[in-house]
């Protein structure tokens, strides 16, 4: 028995990732989705996998340092809360 090491290719999975009449109609389903917020991060995967983009292809990647991504958020979450205050607070005193 020969085992090819050639994968098959997929007719679905390649007109999916296309801009086609299929492709088109995921990323609208996708964008039409975007009231349940939930929804489309579940159909974002579900077309992932079915039409088999690697996951590095749509932004899941590792960092290169945890430690720098955990540093770059917190300060730029601190910043953001400052930058709301000094924006919304005046106004809230309306």
């Amino acid at each position: 028995m020969v085992i090819s090491a050639v994968p098959q290719v997929d007719p679905t999975a390649v007109r999916l990732r296309g801009f086609g009449p299929l492709g088109i109609f995921a990323i609208v389903v996708i964008v039409a989705s975007q009231l349940l917020a939930p929804l489309s991060a579940v159909l974002v995967l579900i077309w992932a996998k079915r039409s088999r983009t690697p996951w590095h292809e749509i932004g899941y990647v590792r960092p290169r340092s945890w430690f720098g991504g955990l540093v770059i958020g917190v300060t730029l979450g601190i910043a953001f809360k400052f930058l709301m205050k000094a924006i919304v607070m005046p106004f809230s005193r309306c």
